[in-house]
């Protein structure tokens, strides 16, 4: 994996971080974070799944900042996809990465 692509991968976890800090699951004592990893074919997938905190929720008329316009750009250099959940006691965030994309083949 290339330099580059690991501190895209970085500031993307650390967006997610802040965020859960600043107003999900790690912005109380009982939150919980959970992040699993699986590959699915040539793709690497990760959830960050946020439970015991604030609920999150969508909102969808708001401009975007800083955070969703540096995702969105991490995203388009990497292929990849992110899709939210937003659930009664947290938040599910699925990210989707080719392998090929982070310099992996399930091959090699």
């Amino acid at each position: 994996m290339t330099a580059d692509r690991v501190t895209n991968l970085a500031l993307l976890f650390h967006e997610f971080a802040t965020n859960a800090a600043k107003y999900g699951c790690l912005s109380v004592p009982e939150g919980r974070l959970v992040i699993t990893t699986a590959l699915q074919a040539e793709t690497l997938e990760l959830v960050w799944s946020e439970t015991g905190g604030r609920v999150a929720r969508e909102v969808e008329d708001r401009q975007p900042g800083f955070g969703t316009r540096l995702e969105q750009m991490i995203l388009q250099g990497l292929n990849g996809t992110i899709t939210r959940e937003w659930l009664p006691d947290g938040l599910s965030i699925r990210l989707n990465v080719p392998l090929r994309s982070v310099g992996k083949s399930s091959k090699q």
